[in-house]
């Protein structure tokens, strides 16, 4: 299994590597920089999707899901 560095999301904060094969860790990479980019523009108010209040405990998450896997198998679920 293959680790990446820590990383930085397009928002800009630090969130830690994630744990798989390294074809893993780069897709899982791509799903949750748009994730985190797509959250922060909900927090921000520039999209009414969710609710401000569940964008910002989204992205409290991010740092917990470290396991590319997770953000692979879960790249269709709507943020919650």
């Amino acid at each position: 299994m293959g680790t990446d560095k820590a990383n930085e999301d397009d928002c800009g904060a630090t969130l830690p590597p994630l744990v798989g094969s390294d074809k893993q860790v780069a897709w899982a990479l791509e799903i949750r920089n748009a994730r985190a980019a797509e959250a922060a523009l909900m927090r921000s108010g520039w999209t009414w999707r969710v609710p401000r209040e569940q964008a910002e405990a989204y992205l409290k998450s991010l740092p917990i899901r470290t396991l590319a896997h997770w953000w692979i198998e879960t790249r269709h679920l709507p943020i919650q």
